[in-house]
């Protein structure tokens, strides 16, 4: 996996793993920045992530393992 990056150099329109923090405690969410969620951010379902979550860092995900069955 990658380095954790502040989260205003996050990717629009991909999905990535970020980290929020908020109604106290940290939360990891699969989820990409959209202009049409009032918190910018929509999981991996399309619905948006709430904006007391505050999403604060941001990292690629990682590749998914080799199914073994090549």
């Amino acid at each position: 996996m990658g380095e954790w990056q502040p989260i205003e150099t996050a990717p629009r329109d991909a999905l990535v793993l970020i980290a929020c923090s908020g109604w106290g405690a940290d939360k990891l969410l699969i989820a990409s920045r959209r202009d049409y969620s009032e918190s910018g951010w929509v999981n991996q379902n399309a619905v948006p992530v709430p904006v007391s979550w505050e999403p604060t860092h941001w990292q690629p995900l990682p590749r998914p393992p080799s199914s073994g069955l090549d």
